[in-house]
């Protein structure tokens, strides 16, 4: 019993974690074409939010939500500037098993499985010069885990990796100015795409003990191959994107 109430009593965070974060990260898109690639870069800003349930030796389970926006400029494969509006949307759920030892900086490892759905949209403005919205959307199956260790009751690391295999993906290509260009919806292969993060977390102390901040970095690979299709074949498009998050966690 004295080695449990320990263990409670030093253990950093509480199992279950709420959080919501402002986040930033940098897009970098390529298309590529027989002729060559367009590319498209900068930052989007949005808001993430989510729960964690991580108690050891018990089922894991989570919940994510992000939706981010911003404008892109870039060139096409002959040259031409871009311009576009870029949003995006996720929400993933997510079942797993936590592992973690009782002593030392208290390892902990978390793999799950896991079901999402994302959503891009890039609205192509003046001067590019084709004028029309992309809106790439796809349901996905994740695997991967959540690490984290505790080398000062206060301060935890860790290391995330997660990848997705996608599935029902395709791609809606509308608002053509012109009026004989009708809305059409193409298919595109499905690739493997990973994200990594590096959480540090701070648990505060006294009355607010309750509380923690975390600054996320993280690294996030998008690919989706070409496909051939009608009216229009999908170019190939890889996204690499970088950024943070800034969480603020309720943990009780």
């Amino acid at each position: 019993m004295e080695r449990e109430n320990a263990y409670e009593q030093t253990s950093p965070l509480s199992p279950h974690q709420f959080y919501i974060s402002p986040t930033f990260y940098h897009i970098h898109r390529e298309r590529s074409f027989n002729t060559g690639s367009s590319k498209q870069h900068n930052f989007i800003y949005g808001v993430h939010a989510g729960y964690d349930r991580i108690k050891r030796c018990r089922l894991y389970g989570g919940l994510n939500a992000l939706y981010a926006a911003g404008k892109l400029q870039g060139r096409s494969a002959k040259g031409h500037k871009l311009k576009s509006c870029y949003r995006e949307g996720n929400v993933e759920g997510r079942v797993g098993y936590t592992f973690q030892m009782k002593r030392g900086w208290m390892p902990t490892f978390v793999p799950y499985l896991g079901y999402g759905y994302l959503c891009e949209t890039n609205k192509f403005l003046k001067p590019s010069p084709v004028i029309h919205k992309m809106r790439i959307s796809y349901d996905y199956f994740t695997v991967g885990f959540l690490s984290l260790f505790y080398p000062h009751p206060s301060w935890g690391i860790g290391i995330n990796f997660k990848t997705r295999f996608l599935f029902t993906s395709k791609c809606k290509i509308s608002d053509d100015p012109d009026p004989h260009q009708r809305d059409s919806t193409i298919s595109l292969e499905h690739k493997i795409q990973y994200r990594f993060e590096l959480p540090l977390i701070y648990r505060l102390n006294g009355w607010a003990d309750k509380l923690a901040l975390s600054v996320v970095p993280f690294y996030e690979y998008r690919h989706y191959g070409g496909h051939p299709d009608f009216p229009f074949d999908f170019a190939e498009t890889k996204m690499n994107n970088y950024g943070f998050d800034f969480r603020c966690l309720y943990m009780f």
